[in-house]
């Protein structure tokens, strides 16, 4: 752990051949590319969890149909320019018209189709905390 720190902070103190303005507007431009390929990856990955869930509380929908039913309401996303206000109202607008999706795409009734919806979150979230315990538990016994 010791060099992989001494490491990093070698790497750190290089100076960059580029000004800081270039450099910044690079580092710039690559977030702005990289973020529509993140968003995608996201949308995926959650809506075939999303998917699975509904699949197994007995729903029929195969994966062309619910991601081509679920990708018409990326245009509906929340817009973060307005305030905070009209984002709240858009996040939840958002959630409800992929609920009511969920239930039409996979022939579920609302309560499971709300289950399948939230399910994943929960899961991605009890995972990670199970790993922020043991990873503190790791560093308490190595340390």
């Amino acid at each position: 752990m010791d060099v992989t720190i001494e490491m990093v902070a070698d790497l750190a103190r290089i100076k960059s051949p580029l000004p800081r303005g270039v450099s910044g507007f690079l580092e710039i431009l690559g977030a702005f590319l990289s973020r529509a390929p993140r968003a995608l990856a996201g949308w995926l990955f959650y809506g075939a969890l999303v998917l699975i869930a509904a699949n197994l509380l007995g729903g029929t929908a195969r994966l062309p149909d619910f991601l081509g039913m679920v990708g018409l309401l990326n245009l509906l996303g929340p817009i973060l320019c307005l305030g905070a206000l009209l984002w709240l109202v858009g996040l939840i607008w958002s959630v409800v018209v992929y609920v009511k999706a969920v239930s039409v795409v996979s022939g579920l009734d609302t309560g499971k189709s709300i289950v399948a919806v939230f399910a994943p979150a929960v899961a991605i979230l009890l995972l990670g905390i199970l790993l922020a315990i043991l990873a503190v538990l790791w560093l308490i016994i190595i340390f």
